[in-house]
């Protein structure tokens, strides 16, 4: 199964890199002065058309769902979302069990694709006052629209990284030449290498955002604590990482930061 998941997710790398290689080099030979515009604007409606449709045609590749079906978990969850001041469409159950031992649950998609998506793992492994206080912290990212704010950071990011090429080529007069596609190559992972910990950086403080409006929203900073441990052992979690690796790879807080935080937390 592991195999073929990593199939499919290069395959998608592929088409989507290639198509953008093939799309800049284009515009580059029949739009040789507008050609790093035009490709910004592309890339900022590719991300938000692909936020859109990620839930719909990508997440369908990867797993099965259903939705939840368990009436008094949904009902638990209704009433959560409401006292948010939000209105939940849709909670679906992802069969990641045929996967993995991980639990998780993700928000995703924008306009009328957005959802709630839940482990199978979460649902059979934690007890219902874990579920919800999961799905709270979805909510929190709801609430502060961090897919929105992720799109638009994203979008400055890869307009950033268009004109310094456009400078870099525009000081070679390479412009248009083949090896230009060998430099984009080179330049977004080289931007994309340095520009991590910034990333990491905003990802982790909207994941604390998200824990601390679970905690307003559910009022259980016990439960928090029990859900952090049982899924930082349910996920294998370096519980305390070097500050050095979390700065770099880390995407979330670390379990120990996310126990302080719920242990200091007061209604």
């Amino acid at each position: 199964m592991w195999f073929l998941d990593f199939i499919k997710s290069w395959a998608i790398l592929f088409v989507i890199s290639t198509g953008a290689l093939t799309g800049i080099y284009a515009l580059m030979i029949y739009l040789p002065k507008h050609w790093w515009q035009v490709s910004s604007a592309v890339f900022i409606i590719f991300i938000i058309i692909g936020t859109y449709l990620y839930p719909i045609i990508i997440d369908p590749l990867f797993y099965k769902f259903e939705k939840l079906q368990d009436s008094k978990l949904k009902s638990q969850i209704i009433d959560i979302s409401g006292k948010a001041g939000i209105e939940i469409d849709e909670v679906l159950v992802a069969d990641a069990s045929r996967r993995t031992s991980k639990a998780n649950a993700y928000f995703t998609g924008i306009g009328n694709s957005k959802r709630i998506v839940i482990f199978d793992n979460l649902l059979n492994k934690f007890t219902e006052q874990e579920t919800v206080a999961v799905v709270a912290h979805e909510i929190g990212h709801w609430h502060y629209k961090h897919i929105i704010k992720s799109i638009v950071l994203g979008s400055a990011f890869g307009v950033l990284a268009i004109f310094l090429l456009r400078v870099i080529l525009g000081k070679a007069g390479l412009v248009g030449d083949f090896r230009t596609i060998f430099l984009i190559i080179l330049l977004m992972s080289t931007l994309s290498f340095i520009t991590m910990p910034v990333q990491n950086t905003i990802s982790r403080f909207f994941e604390k955002q998200a824990d601390e409006f679970a905690l307003k929203l559910t009022e259980d900073s016990e439960t928090q604590v029990l859900l952090t441990v049982k899924l930082a052992s349910s996920n294998l979690s370096n519980v305390c990482p070097h500050p050095l690796i979390k700065a770099l790879l880390y995407s979330h807080p670390s379990t120990m930061e996310r126990i302080k935080q719920a242990e200091q937390f007061s209604p």
